[in-house]
């Protein structure tokens, strides 16, 4: 078999570097072709499966380190999935580290404008507008802010676009690409047969028990 066929971590970076970029697909669906491909390497060199790689959390300002606090043991006490109280958490510290660069030092003094900019300087529009949503509501609730400034969230409407699809020729193409001379081999062909035929997720794939 050509060796250049053959499925290599190295050709998987070459591919999300070059070729990736030139697909023109949406800033999610590519996300989530690099989160496909990395934990893919992951289970081929045989690291264990993390739900979610860290992406650097932001230090809160000491002044909101107990707001954010409480409103993490809130959520815990409500029964709230770990994995959601993480994404949750990690919004309502960005919004914290916002106002207190607004010049903000007291959650009584937080207005709707401060909320604004937060907004318009994120990296992610989308899941602020998703996420924040619940921590300001929090404050209303919790007595912390006169007013519900989940209000001043604007709406986000998400682009929808079709799906992309791999076609058959595309498919076979991968399947053959792998060399099943070796036992190796045979796992990643039926990794592979797995995904193409049922087309189950990553996270269900490497949670499947013989």
């Amino acid at each position: 078999m050509d060796k250049d066929s053959t499925y290599t971590q190295e050709s998987s970076q070459r591919f999300i570097s070059d070729i990736l970029p030139e697909l023109q697909l949406s800033n999610s669906c590519t996300k989530h072709i690099q989160t496909a491909i990395r934990r893919f390497n992951d289970y081929l060199s045989q690291q264990p499966y993390v739900f979610r790689q860290g992406s650097g959390k932001e230090e809160t300002p000491e002044i909101f380190q107990k707001v954010l606090d409480d409103y993490i043991e809130c959520m815990n006490r409500r029964g709230l999935k770990s994995a959601t109280i993480e994404v949750r958490q990690i919004f309502a510290a960005q919004f914290l580290n916002s106002v207190y660069n607004q010049g903000i030092h007291s959650i009584n003094g937080i207005y709707g404008s401060h909320v604004g900019v937060t907004v318009l300087s994120t990296g992610s529009v989308e899941g602020i507008c998703q996420k924040l949503p619940y921590f300001l509501k929090y404050l209303k609730d919790a007595g912390l802010t006169e007013i519900d400034l989940s209000k001043s969230i604007p709406s986000f409407i998400t682009e929808k676009k079709l799906p992309s699809i791999y076609n058959k020729n595309e498919l076979i193409q991968v399947l053959t690409s792998i060399d099943r001379s070796s036992p190796s081999g045979k796992r990643d062909y039926a990794i592979m047969l797995i995904l193409v035929t049922y087309g189950l997720r990553a996270k269900d794939l490497v949670e499947l028990k013989i």
